[in-house]
């Protein structure tokens, strides 16, 4: 073993394979005198000191134990004190990341030690060895150490017996020292040789361990910024949609770690997108621009293509990508410039690359199932072998890289996909909503359509019905011989009437027909409108007196002349006075008012008619001008009509070139309505006015 080991005494005793007495003991002093040693104390000793250790490393390695290592370290050392029969033990260990060292003791708490009384307390013990000439040692090492060695167990021991015997070694494995570990008693021992055998193996023991869990601790301390950088990847990537975040944590992070001084992210962007055959020779059509870059491991910083320092760059141009490009699955790391130039057969080198101021460099390929995406690439300016433990952490990453380029790519195409089906379904929708509602009028159109022509042909067989049935019973009665001259008359005035009521059914019909035909023939002459009207009220007071109807016609001072056609013109008021007498309110009033209104150089008659009853519901007013439409209730009411009159006076004002508005509102009863027909007549229209019309 290459343990460098002593035993000391105070009283100036030093202890290897064999013993030197001192000349001069203190006064009162009586050396023990070691026990008769045999090989069965030898062996049971080293077995349980190996056993002690054996469950010290289990406990130091083990992932599911909970006991701290300076806890771990104490318990071992007082079990081991406690099979030396001794009153401590002791292990001063320097520090993996501080400029320091740890005394542990079983007596005691950890205890910080600086780097100086570390170093003085670990040299008492690096001259000696367990097969040293123990005179030669007694006489030049035995006096000053031990009172520097003595001194310093008695600060760590304070209020705890003295140290009077003390056998120590440096913890050491193939020249390199861990450690040192330290025996003491408190009354004067003469070390046996079976206790420094133990105590050997105990020390090259523990020097293994400690070598093993110092490597560990080493590769972890490594290892930890590598596993913060793989972390904050996996976590950018699940939170965020935005690759440029990861690609510069990427790029930035894993130059941080590795200690590169530059860095680079480089994307292919391929001309022949489907381009997928690997088994060729000749490369595919790809420009390679640099998408971001670091210097000095500073921040990733967006490059801009193209531009002067940072130009893109074909693929065929460069030798390391067209490399990397037939290796995806590879890494290329670059240990040093004459590495490079045997790989690339002294062929160029894209310019972003700065081959001639890095010393090493790495190159990452980023792929996906074949396809390459990109490049990584790390550069050093101090010639470094690149680890294993740095390739590994390079793999994670441009997988992870990759992962959310590819990721981010189908994102966005599933995105634009879902636009454009949504667009497409939106526009579809719309289409169908308008087809829907053009669908759903026609339905109302057809279902009204329907209705006008029931009730068409309910109102014009009732209207033809009963003159017909009038008629048949007249011509029966009249059919009797002993019938009187009054009667006959009577009979036959029926007769007559009735047939005058069939034939202005069918006259109404034809005349409408006509004017939608634009085949009625228009006399147009002067006419005093005051006069057309005051004729025509006379008639319709005597048929209103019996319901207690009153007309009250307003007529302007001024002398109201038309051009316009009579028969049209008597035709519309006729039509407007029988419709008012039909839904007014007995003892009601009908207003009817003549005006005259000018509008530049357009002069206009302006014709009101208002009367109170029955009124137009707001849904109905668009249609009361349409052909057989009449007023709700009126079959239920026996109103007599056909639904024809005002669809002739709005085509008969059409020909006139004039126009008809109606409104209808409710008095303070909603069962009382107030219906107002307003018509506006030009009074200079002229016949060419009325043909163009």
């Amino acid at each position: 073993m290459n343990n460098q080991f002593a035993t000391l005494s105070v009283h100036g005793a030093v202890l290897s394979n064999k013993v030197v007495p001192i000349s001069r003991p203190q006064a009162g002093f009586q050396p023990c005198q070691p026990a008769a040693v045999t090989e069965q104390d030898t062996s049971m000793l080293l077995t349980e000191s190996q056993s002690v250790l054996v469950e010290f490393s289990y406990q130091l390695f083990s992932e599911s134990s909970t006991v701290t290592y300076p806890t771990l370290i104490k318990e071992t050392l007082v079990k081991l004190s406690q099979l030396f029969d001794a009153d401590g033990f002791s292990l001063v260990v320097p520090s993996l990341t501080d400029d320091c060292s740890y005394l542990f003791s079983c007596q005691s708490r950890q205890m910080l030690l600086a780097q100086a009384q570390a170093d003085e307390y670990t040299r008492v013990f690096l001259p000696f060895s367990a097969v040293s000439d123990a005179s030669n040692l007694a006489t030049e090492r035995t006096g000053p150490t031990i009172c520097q060695l003595v001194s310093l167990w008695q600060t760590v021991q304070a209020n705890k017996p003295s140290a009077v015997a003390i056998m120590g070694g440096t913890v050491a494995l193939k020249e390199q020292v861990f450690g040192v570990l330290t025996c003491m008693r408190s009354q004067p021992h003469e070390w046996s040789s079976t206790e420094i055998s133990a105590f050997q193996m105990v020390a090259y023991q523990l020097a293994a361990i400690l070598a093993k869990y110092n490597s560990l601790k080493r590769q972890l301390h490594q290892q930890q910024p590598f596993q913060t950088v793989v972390k904050q990847l996996a976590l950018a990537i699940h939170r965020s949609s935005d690759l440029d975040e990861v690609l510069q944590l990427a790029t930035g992070g894993a130059a941080t770690a590795l200690g590169a001084q530059r860095a680079l992210l480089l994307r292919l962007k391929y001309w022949d997108p489907l381009w997928r055959n690997r088994t060729h020779e000749e490369l595919p059509r790809a420009r390679i621009t640099v998408t971001y870059e670091t210097h000095d491991t500073s921040q990733a910083n967006l490059s801009t293509p193209d531009s002067p320092t940072n130009p893109a760059f074909w693929l065929s141009e460069c030798a390391l990508c067209r490399l990397g490009f037939r290796q995806p699955e590879q890494l290329l790391p670059i240990n040093d410039l004459a590495e490079l130039q045997t790989l690339i057969h002294n062929d160029s080198v894209a310019s972003v690359f700065q081959v001639d101021c890095s010393a090493c460099l790495l190159v990452a390929p980023l792929e996906s199932q074949g396809t390459v995406l990109g490049f990584l690439v790390f550069q050093r300016d101090r010639e470094r072998d690149w680890q294993p433990e740095e390739l590994e952490f390079i793999e994670l990453v441009k997988a992870q890289v990759s992962t959310a380029i590819i990721q981010t790519e189908t994102l966005r195409q599933v995105q634009a996909l879902v636009e454009k089906r949504t667009a497409e379904l939106r526009e579809s929708i719309s289409v169908q909503a308008k087809l829907y509602e053009l669908t759903r009028q026609q339905v109302d159109q057809l279902r009204r359509l329907n209705e006008l022509k029931d009730e068409f042909l309910s109102t014009v067989s009732h209207e033809l019905r009963t003159p017909l049935t009038s008629m048949r019973m007249a011509i029966r009665i009249l059919r009797q011989v002993e019938l009187d001259p009054a009667r006959r008359d009577r009979y036959l005035d029926i007769l007559e009437q009735q047939c005058i009521q069939e034939a202005n059914l069918v006259n109404d019909l034809l005349a409408l027909q006509e004017l939608e035909s634009n085949k009625v023939q228009m006399q147009h002459e002067a006419l005093d409108v005051g006069q057309l009207i005051h004729e025509m009220t006379e008639s319709f007071r005597k048929q209103w007196a019996y319901r207690g109807l009153d007309l009250n016609v307003s007529l302007s001072p001024q002398v109201l002349n038309l051009w316009s056609d009579r028969d049209s013109l008597s035709r519309i008021f006729l039509e407007l006075l029988t419709n008012a007498g039909k839904y007014s309110e007995p003892n009601s009033q009908v207003s009817l008012d003549l005006s005259r209104e000018t509008n530049g150089e357009r002069s206009e008659v302006v014709i009101s008619l208002a009367n109170t009853g029955a009124g137009i519901a707001p849904t109905e007013l668009p249609y009361v001008f349409d052909k057989f439409r009449r007023g709700q209730g009126a079959t239920e009411n026996a109103i007599q009509g056909t639904g024809l009159g005002l669809a002739l006076v709005k085509s008969l004002l059409e020909h006139l070139g004039g126009a008809i508005e109606v409104s209808s509102e409710p008095l303070d009863t909603n069962s009382i309505w107030k219906t107002v027909f307003k018509v506006r007549l030009p009074q200079n229209f002229t016949t060419q006015q009325a043909l163009a019309h």
